[in-house]
């Protein structure tokens, strides 16, 4: 059964002091986690969506959203592959009212682009501070991903950070796998 509290942590001292060195550079990158995941791969950063519906976000990304949990969203599940092996599994939480007003074009840009470039060109967007996350099989991210990958039983670090566009907000949690830059 996951995990009901929240691994998430807001200090990046959390991560700085459990998080293996390797890792913590990439969970501390101030640019975008695609940028730095194309630099790694010599620019051959494949995303392949496991996943893109609209559902109901869990409780914890209702409540970092500041939306009912009840409230309709597109989730959108990727992995983001270098050399064509899993790197990062992405989960990205689209409240309906996102795609109003000037943002209607996003929902069209979210076929097989990582989501990254897109936010991070938006010339009105704005960004949480990251929580950070040490997720152990019990955790609700980690029951997630293994719908879609089998794996050891091991622990994997986990950002999250909410996007503002024009004050609409997105969550964008992002799992590191072992595969990272390999």
């Amino acid at each position: 059964m996951p995990q009901l509290l929240t691994p998430w942590q807001s200090e990046a001292f959390y991560v700085l002091r459990h998080c293996p060195s390797g890792l913590s550079d990439w969970l501390l990158t101030k640019e975008s986690m695609t940028r730095r995941l194309r630099k790694e791969s010599n620019e051959r950063l494949t995303v392949q969506i496991l996943k893109q519906h609209w559902g109901l976000p869990s409780i914890q990304e209702a409540l970092f959203l500041g939306i009912p949990h009840r409230h309709s969203v597109l989730i959108r599940e990727v992995f983001l592959c270098g050399g064509g092996r899993p790197w990062m599994f992405a989960r990205s939480i689209f409240p309906h009212s996102l795609f109003t007003g000037e943002e209607r074009w996003l929902q069209k840009k979210l076929d097989e682009n990582p989501i990254g470039p897109i936010l991070y060109r938006h010339k009105a967007m704005k960004k949480s501070p990251p929580q950070f996350a040490k997720l152990n099989p019990t955790h609700e991210e980690y029951e997630i991903l293994k719908k879609y990958m089998t794996m050891e039983e091991e622990i994997l670090w986990a950002r999250r950070a909410c996007f503002y566009l024009n004050n609409k907000p997105l969550l964008v949690s992002e799992i590191l796998l072992p595969e990272i830059g390999q």
